[in-house]
């Protein structure tokens, strides 16, 4: 188990990227909000200004509507003028025909009544007629002339006015006459001469004038009724068609008013769903250019700053993943950042190396600080490589010696011939260092592969380490070496013994006066030998054996 002090020390390293992300987007909501605060009253006195703004196109929609009621106003305004005059003018032709026809009635009755009057006397003197009898047929004579006088009223137009005139002058004198004949006794000659006056008068009136006026005023009404009709069918057309060109205007109006904030509301969903999924990248496109357009660029600018800030985030979580990658394997950090602590964990089979460098300390003594100790970073660096081509695990370098492990990362039961193939890469290395530098240095190489038990120890600068008898084991392996020889136990052995040529040592007693069956690896096994890299019959058994290609293959061990 991890201590709680070691645990809590991991866990704050682990957590330290996400804190910085916090903070960073607590600063860049911060800035964001002051300078909307600062920019607004300037966007607000500046979105009345702009064209095509939301407020200009709304003021603009609401001015266009307006426009388009007082049109309907106006259209039906004239309209009900144009059918008030053209109705005037129908019911003015409807009383100069009721005026004419009551004229033509009237005379008919006068002449009727005169004609009557003559045939009853028949020459014999008549008693003259009371003064209410002259008063009354004084009356009905002059209503004539008088009908006349009315219909003139009704006459504007003076070429009408001329036949009427002329109308109105003939019925005022067969007026007169008749009023004379009326009035003068039967004995008088001037009465004679009366009717004499007053009868061709009275028949051309009747049979030419009456007429002809009354069907000027028929077919004067007949065309103000025409008139009328067309005048109230185009007026109801116009205002109907004005109804619906508005009613067309304001819908279209309101369609592209509303499918641009639409498209742009429509937009600023998508890219914020899209964003709140994780997606940075994402920019909202900004399709208008008013107030929803400056929502998106605001937006997008930022995003491409939250972006810069999560960049430089990842940059740092990346460095902080790198350092904890150095120091623990990734399964284990993976671990620790999900959980903030690393259980213990018992492996039942790993494969633990050791190497070493023989006689290092008395080779040392002859070098300067700075020599060994970039003798010692070459080499050991040199074995990180050659660690990280065969998916092993470093662990510890302890003086002049190297630990690693292979099995950890529970990528299958490979690991024994991985380590053996490292094994081999690192003594060549050793051998390379040694003929450039020019000592004669050498390493030792211990194998052996069983159960081992893991864990995070320490408060400070902890470290993954392994334990049990595997390790120990190891350890007395390497130490039961020779120089760039790689020595291996029975257990190794029957693990790669298909792949590699072992030499078998015997009983090898330890330090603890124990003996044990030890091997030397001596090279590639001999029914596997060929050209390539790695030969094609330890590429195939490879693939066989553990259903994938090797990792890796040291290019000494093909020349071996």
């Amino acid at each position: 188990m991890t201590p709680p002090k070691a645990g809590a020390a991991l866990g704050a390293v682990v957590r330290a990227p996400r804190a910085v992300l916090r903070e960073a987007e607590r600063r860049l909501a911060r800035s964001l909000t002051l300078g909307a605060v600062a920019h607004a009253p300037g966007a607000m006195l500046r979105a009345p200004t702009r064209f095509r703004s939301i407020r200009t196109k709304l003021l603009l929609g609401f001015g266009v509507l307006l426009a388009l009621g007082a049109l309907n106003i106006g259209v039906y305004y004239v309209g009900a003028r144009q059918r008030q005059r053209v109705f005037g003018e129908l019911r003015e032709a409807m009383d100069r025909q009721t005026l004419i026809t009551r004229v033509s009635n009237r005379l008919e009755d006068q002449k009727r009544f005169v004609d009557v009057a003559l045939v009853a006397a028949g020459g014999e003197e008549l008693p003259m007629p009371t003064a209410d009898e002259r008063r009354r047929f004084a009356l009905s004579v002059d209503s004539i002339p008088k009908l006349l006088d009315s219909m003139l009223a009704l006459v504007p137009k003076p070429a009408q006015r001329d036949s009427l005139l002329e109308l109105r002058g003939k019925a005022r004198t067969l007026a007169v006459a008749w009023k004379r004949y009326y009035e003068t006794p039967a004995a008088d000659p001037g009465k004679v001469l009366a009717q004499i006056e007053a009868e061709p008068l009275a028949q051309e009136l009747l049979s030419a004038d009456l007429p002809r006026i009354a069907e000027a005023e028929r077919n004067r009404l007949a065309r103000a009724r025409e008139r009328f009709v067309r005048s109230d069918r185009t007026s109801s057309r116009v205002t109907w068609f004005s109804f619906v060109l508005s009613a067309l205007l304001g819908g279209l109006l309101a369609v592209i008013i509303s499918r641009d904030v639409l498209r742009a509301i429509g937009a600023l969903k998508s890219g914020v769903t899209k964003i709140g999924a994780g997606d940075l990248d994402h920019r909202i496109p900004i399709l208008t250019r008013d107030e929803l357009g400056d929502v998106a660029a605001t937006f997008n600018d930022m995003m491409a700053r939250l972006q810069q800030r999560q960049q430089e985030i990842e940059a740092q979580r990346q460095v902080s993943e790198s350092l904890l990658l150095n120091i623990l394997p990734r399964q284990i950090a993976d671990e620790l950042s999900e959980k903030g602590k690393v259980d213990a964990k018992y492996y039942a089979d790993a494969t633990i190396l050791f190497a070493d460098f023989v006689g290092f300390t008395k080779l040392s003594e002859g070098l300067s600080v700075d020599h060994m100790v970039r003798l010692l970073d070459q080499v050991f660096t040199e074995f990180d490589y050659i660690v990280r081509d065969y998916r092993l695990e470093k662990l510890k370098t302890i003086g002049d010696a190297y630990l690693c492990v292979g099995g950890l990362t529970r990528e299958g039961s490979s690991h024994p011939i991985d380590a053996v193939l490292a094994a081999f890469a690192m003594v060549h290395a050793v051998e390379e260092s040694a003929a450039e530098e020019g000592l004669p240095l050498a390493v030792r190489v211990g194998i052996h592969t069983g159960p081992v038990a893991a864990g995070v120890v320490g408060i400070e600068k902890f470290a993954f380490d392994v334990w049990g008898d595997t390790v120990n084991f190891a350890s007395r392996l390497e130490a039961a070496s020779e120089p760039n020889r790689i020595n291996i136990s029975s257990g190794t052995y029957l693990r790669v013994k298909d792949f590699f040529d072992c030499e078998y040592r015997g009983q090898i007693e330890t330090k603890e006066e124990r003996a044990f069956d030890m091997y030397f690896v001596t090279g590639l096994h001999p029914e596997l030998h060929g050209a390539g890299c790695p030969p094609p019959g330890f590429a195939e058994r490879y693939q066989i054996y553990f259903e994938r290609p090797p990792v890796s293959f040291p290019p000494v061990l093909q020349r071996a």
